[in-house]
């Protein structure tokens, strides 16, 4: 099921598929601000291929029971993954959601807990 086909890509901006799962590297984050991922927070993309602090990025976000939405969304910060420790990756902050795609992200976030990163 594919919620948020509607949205709009950012011309010029990689695609990038996002795998979410119970036990996946990937997952949404939440800093101080706030508990909302979306408002304050956003989205922990598990990959060595890591765009630069600013890059506006559209994301096929892959959720448990074949749902999928699109968002674009701009690089906040970097992980470069170190052995034993962490995941390579990118937080970015969502920037065009729709209204699906955010139910999708709740909807996930109550049964997982997101990370806590203080992007800030």
């Amino acid at each position: 099921m594919v919620a948020g086909s509607a949205q709009r890509a950012i011309a010029g901006a990689p695609l990038i598929d996002v795998e979410m799962g119970i036990h996946s590297a990937s997952n949404f984050y939440k800093g101080l601000g706030g508990n909302d991922v979306i408002e304050h927070g956003g989205i922990f993309a598990a990959t060595y291929k890591i765009p630069k602090i600013g890059t506006a990025v559209n994301l096929r976000v892959l959720l448990p029971g074949d749902y999928e939405f699109t968002a674009t969304a701009v690089v906040q910060w970097t992980r470069e993954g170190r052995e034993g420790d962490s995941d390579p990756g990118f937080g970015a902050r969502f920037t065009q959601i729709t209204p699906e795609g955010r139910q999708l992200v709740y909807r996930y976030t109550r049964n997982r807990e997101p990370m806590f990163y203080d992007d800030l």
